[in-house]
């Protein structure tokens, strides 16, 4: 979905449906729908990252799969995710981004 085509289906699907989506998988206590809502929700920000709320998150995707957010909240080893943390908190203090509390 692109917005310039259609920006009423880019609302009604994105956030209606798809930010329920993952704001749900996210707080589901299983680890595989959290992992899918994360994977889910990266991909939004790569293909949204202009558009709000996807601006505020954009920062923490990365081209280099060692430095993104995404890809290292959800790995097996603990260092990994600690980096994750490590980078969403640089983000936050150095920005607003307020999207990552409504999730």
């Amino acid at each position: 979905i692109k917005t310039s085509g259609n920006p009423e289906l880019y609302s009604f699907v994105i956030e209606n449906h798809l930010v329920k989506f993952i704001q749900s998988g996210l707080r589901n206590p299983a680890e595989v729908f959290q992992r899918e809502a994360i994977v889910l929700l990266h991909k939004v920000v790569q293909t949204f990252p202009e558009l709000a709320p996807w601006k505020d998150l954009a920062p923490l995707a990365d081209e280099d799969p060692e430095m993104d957010f995404f890809n290292n909240i959800t790995h097996i080893q603990t260092h990994r995710r600690t980096r994750a943390v490590t980078r969403m908190r640089g983000c936050v203090e150095h920005a607003s981004v307020d999207v990552v509390w409504s999730y």
